[in-house]
């Protein structure tokens, strides 16, 4: 999508830009959660969901009450599309680590997540 963008000469959207870090970021800090809470099963479910619904309750009040779609190129639109990204991200690692041998809803997001997901859990097992 960037690529198009600079392509046409279109003017580029921070959130754009930040969306795969974030991402990244989003699932791997996930994937501490999950770790750090010893939970497994549907206990893990539910806190990834309970954390899943806080992400999207807060987009919703942040989006209320700062009206990022004001300005779509702007911070509040960059922050918006932040917590957004977070939740989606939340989303697919709870996918993962809950019900690892359900399909995948998104190809590309999926692969990211568990590309992520594989990168984080070999990093913490090399560690001593």
């Amino acid at each position: 999508m960037i690529g198009a963008l600079i392509v046409r000469g279109g003017r580029i959207n921070p959130g754009q830009i930040l969306a795969i870090p974030v991402f990244m970021i989003a699932v791997a800090a996930t994937w501490l959660i999950a770790k750090a809470s010893g939970r497994r099963g549907p206990s893990l479910m539910r806190l990834l969901l309970l954390i899943q619904f806080l992400l999207i309750t807060c987009l919703l009040a942040f989006s209320i009450i700062a009206k990022p779609s004001a300005d779509p190129h702007g911070l509040m639109a960059t922050i918006a599309a932040t917590i957004a990204v977070s939740a989606m991200a939340c989303q697919y690692a709870l996918l993962r680590l809950t019900l690892p041998v359900a399909p995948s809803t998104a190809v590309m997001t999926g692969n990211l997540t568990n590309a992520v997901l594989g990168l984080v859990d070999l990093s913490s097992r090399t560690q001593p």
